[in-house]
């Protein structure tokens, strides 16, 4: 065989399995729970894929790596414009290599970007009805891609192709090709060219009968057409293999040297001592729904039938430990174990960092669970104890799972590619192993896989060559007795390969070990991706459509476009960034902020003015039916705050200046105030303003809102309270409201712990989904969990980085669990950022929170480091701050006053001294109303959901509004509220805040 093929063998064996005879057979079988494909959400959320019209497949495989591509055209059947999520669930070991759009009818290939901004570019670029793609690696160990815009009755084209490692089988290498589609496809293509072993493949699953290999030179052929076929099963492609020798390879790559190197080893094993006792740890959080449950129990009933006899420590957690039981297993038999894990209970959200895996008195500890961690604290601590982690799902974090392990001297099997009797003779048998790896002469750096590696018949070890050759000691072990010693030289030109293949799988291996710990090793991760071009938790791969778009966000358009990219360097030499005029243009701006609201907040009420404003009341209280009749026909906004005819959440959004002279005095003034006012008024002003007692503030509960699930909560008793929850969940899985409903009615009842797992399950959804983290955030927040809630804005804030809400909302929550230093430090970075223009007076808003929580926490807080000019009072006695979980969508704060003056976005001002800040039009808030000295009466809350431009189906936008009296003062009230507001034109009443 020539070098080059024996080389193609032994690349991409990190992840080969121990033989065993029906591993084939075990793939085929394994379904995955979301297919490959392209989704839109319903009005319920619930994920509804677009119908394939085509599908073409390749398959290329060189030795022991496989390279497969998918170009899929989706047709929209809908009468909108609509954002798709390509949504592609990856297996252990599977990169993405390509991503491509079509743009004009001709394909585009996408190109890494960081992942900040490749979001912020992607979400920019529709705000203008341009066509970019978007594709990201997601907490739940998916790839996915946002694809936008997918016309009306129209169809789009992409193309992902992704590099996958082959699975060990019982007589060579195995490759399960992800189909699993519930419709049928209208056009099918497939080919397949393997370049392997000089045997020939077989191919397994749909239409296998069909599909017949051909010799073709030195490979083998396959193709396929079909029209009309459902592809409901993988196809397994099978390749016989012999073994050779240790193989070495060394890539050369902007002159850097990176080798591989593959070991033909006997994977010697002797018996181990088998454990007295054991702590079982059983992730059942809400996605604990997705994992195998039967294949989970196959492999502990072998477990068991192995051990025998056992003392067992079980502890089941979510988002916190939520059972915990003492078994005994004799000769094997652990019925009692599985009939408590046949009625586990699957809910809330799952933090990992409370798996109890600090069991020292028990001589292992066995994880099962995902190892997705979408909630709280994602890292446990573990004693000295070996953890066994063991995974069943297609979904799961491959690298977290394996970190736990290795951190801890135990193993990381994953069920779905390994077989029953593989797994547990891999925990109680001591295997040989790679003990160390010296360097005798030259220079080696980084060689991956780092400490003890488990020997299979084929080992991978790959490193950075920093010499022009060098020389490696390799010695291994069995358990503690060392049982071999391999002397193997590297060689930069007797081993050299012209390809990339070795540099890429260092790259691999390094990514494994970076995202065992992704929050410390985030920069790493982002520098390597940039670096590989690979897409990682901290890159992307982007499409653009225009060269203005490249220029405007520096991004190089694909190298397989020359004249883009020339084009684009042409034009980047014209732009001259100074990054310090645009710093002092900013601070500028702040500082003219800063004296506006300072102005604002000394300012006194001129009597006279309110006096002669007054006077208009009576001709306008004579136009009210006018009014109204505006208000519902033109506004699309009835009397009651019913649905009426609102903006189209497809249509751009309104202009809202018109018709601003209806909104003023809509109620009619407190009846005190008008006595007061008559005629001329009063020139006593104290008689009006009120002082800092006798406040109350109502929250309303928006019972016009009645959810298809609200009877059944309303006839269910205490007992029946969460029975009726997991009944109905099935049908409500993605309303984020189902769960804040039951929720709010659990820790109504007293069932504290209840509502928590049943909150947290907002975080269980969708795959960083940074709209369901804020509502579960805020949530936290006003049922004082702020630590939760911490956790839950940082992750936000790792999501967004290019939102200032993010950091807005973490500065918050560190000020309610009294870290105030690290919130003033995010107000800061809010104020001292220059924003994009559609985060109008975001500035503002921090610094009026700066300074309430400096004028209340002071003393334990170094606000030596902060700026003096950002520093002034901001106390006031009514403030009222609004944000929503949707992007593009326009949302309005109204305040109606007591004089019944409607503050809002086209009456920023009111006569009193009431303020509302700038009007968000695209998404998120906060928008503020200030009031610095309020007259006796009520003020009544309201909000008003004009409409969106969110391309999905669903029309649910979630609002958090906050409520405060006598803010900044040592008296200061605060009132949250969440609530759902379901299609545009919609006006809620929030709460009133009474002043007496």
């Amino acid at each position: 065989m020539p070098l080059i093929l024996v080389v193609m063998v032994a690349f991409g064996l990190l992840y080969t399995r121990a033989t065993f005879p029906t591993q084939a057979q075990q793939i085929i079988e394994q379904k995955p729970t979301r297919f490959p494909g392209v989704f839109v959400q319903d009005s319920t959320g619930q994920p509804k894929p677009l119908h394939i019209q085509s599908l073409s497949v390749d398959v290329q495989v060189r030795g022991t790596l496989a390279t497969t591509t998918m170009e899929m055209k989706v047709y929209n059947p809908h009468n909108r414009i609509l954002e798709g999520e390509f949504s592609f669930p990856i297996s252990d070991g599977q990169l993405v290599s390509r991503f491509a759009l079509d743009i004009n009818g001709r394909l585009r290939n996408a190109v890494v970007v960081d992942k900040s901004k490749g979001r912020e570019t992607f979400e920019e670029v529709i705000r203008t009805k341009i066509d970019p793609a978007l594709l990201e690696m997601t907490r739940d160990n998916s790839f996915r891609a946002r694809v936008y815009p997918i016309g009306a009755m129209s169809t789009r084209r992409i193309v992902i192709a992704f590099e996958q490692q082959l699975t060990r089988t019982d007589n060579g290498f195995g490759y399960a090709i992800p189909f699993a589609f519930p419709e049928k496809v209208d056009s099918f293509t497939f080919h397949a060219d393997v370049a392997a072993f000089g045997s020939r493949p077989s191919l397994a699953g749909n239409s296998h009968d069909t599909v017949q290999f051909s010799h073709r030179g030195r490979t083998f052929v396959a193709d396929m057409s079909e029209q009309n076929i459902l592809l409901d099963k993988p196809f397994m492609l099978s390749v016989p293999v012999v073994f050779k020798n240790h193989v070495v390879s060394v890539n050369t790559i902007d002159n850097e040297s990176y080798f591989g190197l593959f070991l033909m080893l006997d994977p010697k094993s002797q018996p181990a001592t088998l454990p007295n006792k054991i702590t079982l740890v059983w992730d059942a959080s809400l996605s604990g729904l997705k994992r195998n449950h039967d294949k989970e129990q196959e492999f502990l009933a072998a477990m068991f039938h192995r051990i025998q006899n056992v003392s067992v420590d079980f502890i089941a957690f979510a988002n916190a430990v939520v059972d915990q039981k003492s078994f005994v297993v004799r000769n094997g038999d652990w019925s009692a174990i599985k009939r408590m894990i046949k009625s586990m209970i699957y809910d809330g959200g799952t933090q990992l960092g409370v798996a109890p895996l600090r069991q020292d008195e028990s001589d292992l500890v066995l994880l099962m669970s995902d190892g997705i961690s979408t909630f709280g604290e994602h890292r446990p601590a573990h004693g000295s104890s070996p953890v066994f982690t063991v995974s069943s799902g297609v979904q799961a974090d491959h690298d977290v799972l394996r970190f736990i392990a290795h951190e801890s001297n135990g193993k990381y099997l994953d069920l779905t590619s390994r077989g029953i009797d593989d797994a547990v003779h891999a925990m109680f048998e001591d295997h040989l192993a790679i003990r160390s790896v010296k360097v005798l002469d030259g220079t080696i750096e980084d060689v991956r896989p780092s400490g003890t590696i488990e020997v299979q018949e084929v080992t991978t070890l790959t490193g950075r060559l920093r010499s022009p050759s060098a020389t490696i000691e390799i010695l291994t072990s069995i358990g503690e007795t060392i049982v071999g010693k391999e002397i193997i030289s590297i060689n930069v030109n007797e081993n050299n390969d012209s390809g990339s293949a070795m540099a890429r799988l260092w790259a691999q291996h390094e990514l494994h070990r970076l995202n065992g710990n992704r929050q410390e090793n985030a920069e790493a991760i982002r520098n390597l991706g940039m670096k590989f071009g690979i897409v990682t938790p901290g890159t992307s791969l982007i499409v653009l459509d225009r060269l203005q778009d490249y220029v405007r966000f520096d991004i190089e358009p694909p190298s397989s476009e020359p004249e883009l990219v020339q084009q684009w360097r042409d034009q980047r030499r014209n732009i001259y960034a100074d990054s310090l005029a645009a710093q002092n243009r900013h601070a500028t701006y702040v500082s003219l902020q800063i004296r506006q609201r300072t102005d604002f907040l000394k300012r006194t009420i001129n009597v006279d003015s309110i006096s002669k404003a007054s006077q208009q009341k009576d001709s306008l209280r004579q136009n009210r039916k006018t009014i109204d009749f505006i208000e519902r026909n033109v506004r699309g906004i009835d009397a009651l705050g019913s649905s009426a005819v609102g903006a189209s959440a497809s249509s751009p959004l309104r202009a809202k200046s018109s018709m601003a002279f209806t909104v003023r005095s809509i109620l009619s003034p407190e009846p005190h105030h008008e006595e007061m006012l008559k005629d001329g008024g009063t020139s006593n002003m104290a008689d009006l303003v009120s002082d800092d007692s006798n406040v109350s503030i109502r929250i309303e509960t928006n019972k016009s809102e009645r959810e298809s699930w609200t009877k059944a909560l309303d006839e269910s008793s205490t007992r029946q309270l969460y029975s009726t929850y997991l009944a109905l969940r099935p049908r409500y899985e993605f309303v984020s409201s189902f769960y804040l409903d039951f929720s709010d009615r659990l820790r109504e009842k007293g069932l504290v712990k209840e509502a928590l797992r049943v909150l947290t399950c907002l975080a269980e959804l969708h795959g960083e989904d940074a709209r369901e983290l804020r509502i579960l955030g805020h949530r936290l927040l006003q049922i004082q969990q702020a630590q939760l809630a911490v956790h839950v804005f940082a992750d936000v804030m790792r999501i967004r980085t290019e939102e200032p809400q993010a950091y807005r909302d973490l500065g918050l929550a560190y000020a309610a669990v009294g870290n105030y230093q690290k919130a003033a430090d995010l107000f800061v970075k809010i104020i001292e950022t220059p924003w994009h223009a559609r985060f109008p007076e975001m500035e503002l808003i921090a610094l009026t929170e700066l300074n309430q929580l400096i004028t209340k926490h002071a003393a334990s807080m170094n606000i030596e480091r902060i700026n003096k000019k950002y520093l002034f009072s901001v106390k006031s006695d009514v403030r009222v701050v609004l944000t929503w979980d949707a992007d593009n969508s326009d949302v309005d704060l109204w305040v109606t006053d007591p004089l019944g003056d409607v503050c809002m976005y086209s009456l920023r001002d009111t006569r009193i001294g009431g303020h509302l800040s700038r009007d968000f039009t695209g998404g998120y808030g906060p928008e503020e109303f200030i009031l610095p000295r309020a007259l006796r009466g009520k003020y009544k809350v309201q909000v008003h959901y004009y409409g969106d431009r969110q391309q999905n189906l669903a029309r649910s936008t979630t609002i958090q509004v906050e409520l405060f009296r006598n803010y900044g003062g040592k008296n200061e009230t605060r009132e949250g509220v969440t609530m759902r507001l379901d299609g545009v034109a919609r006006v809620v009443e929030v709460g009133t805040i009474t002043v007496n």
